[in-house]
């Protein structure tokens, strides 16, 4: 029965993408964007599709190059679109509002970019399990007219997940990987320095010992890891070791969530 859904969902998807003409995708590399530009190539064909990255102080180099080494595979030509997001005082000040703003300059310059190459629709990977959750972003979405293929179709992670597997994409399994800015609460400020030590708090966490699910949230000077549970027992065995490398990137504190990582933690604070 499942197997009929996920079926009856992707024709959907493949009766949306067939309507379209030319396209700009907007690619992260993550799970959703990566299946929705196979989906689009195969249905328009590569020469109909222009891939964009939206670089800005928020990604890291390692999701840069892995966006690089998936379009590769994908067989696509990735652009790579430069933005400065924390010259604007709405953003770099963090509101609770802050992922509207973010998303309409990122969508605002793809439509500006997709002007300039007479491209009428831009696509983005906004799936269905993102409407119950708190998503700022969806509104300047809709303001900006950008078409969500997956969510008009009703697919959620988990059928994109089995529909990846399905496809033989290496991103089936991929953990989420939200921008740095949701490691910090609102109100807090977001600065270049602190991203830097986010990056590569996260990295030396990633390289040494925690797979999975993993967030380096900052409050101030103290650090709060979320990593799935099954990790914790691994973090509790390196916690000095933890504890002294994140001294030295400025942290005067550093804890393990008890609850493990979850979505939209800083939400609920």
């Amino acid at each position: 029965m499942e197997q009929n859904i996920i079926a009856k969902k992707e024709r959907r998807l493949e009766k949306t993408l067939g309507s379209l003409n030319k396209v700009m995708l907007a690619f992260s590399g993550g799970v959703d964007s990566t299946y929705l530009l196979s989906k689009t190539v195969d249905i328009l064909g590569d020469a109909n599709v222009t891939t964009v990255f939206a670089k800005f102080e928020f990604t890291t180099a390692a999701t840069v190059a892995d966006a690089k080494i998936l379009a590769k595979q994908l067989g696509v030509k990735l652009m790579i679109l430069p933005l400065s997001l924390l010259g604007r005082p709405e953003i770099a000040f963090n509101p609770s509002e802050r992922c509207y703003y973010c998303k309409k300059a990122i969508f605002e310059a793809l439509n500006d970019r997709a002007a300039d190459l007479e491209l009428k629709t831009v696509l983005d990977g906004t799936n269905a399990d993102d409407l119950g959750l708190r998503r700022p972003g969806l509104k300047a979405l809709a303001e900006l007219g950008i078409r969500s293929p997956l969510l008009e179709a009703g697919l959620t992670k988990a059928e994109i997940r089995i529909m990846s597997k399905q496809a033989k994409l290496p991103t089936w399994d991929k953990p989420a990987e939200p921008c740095l800015a949701t490691r910090f609460p609102s109100g807090q400020k977001i600065t270049i320095d602190m991203l830097k030590i986010i990056e590569e708090g996260e990295a030396y966490l990633r390289k040494n010992m925690i797979a999975g699910n993993l967030r380096l949230r900052v409050h101030d000077r103290l650090a709060r890891i979320e990593a799935d549970p099954d990790q914790l027992p691994i973090l509790l065995e390196k916690r000095k070791k933890i504890g002294d490398y994140f001294r030295k990137l400025g942290f005067k504190a550093t804890t393990i969530d008890l609850e493990g990582y979850r979505t939209g933690s800083m939400d609920q604070l």
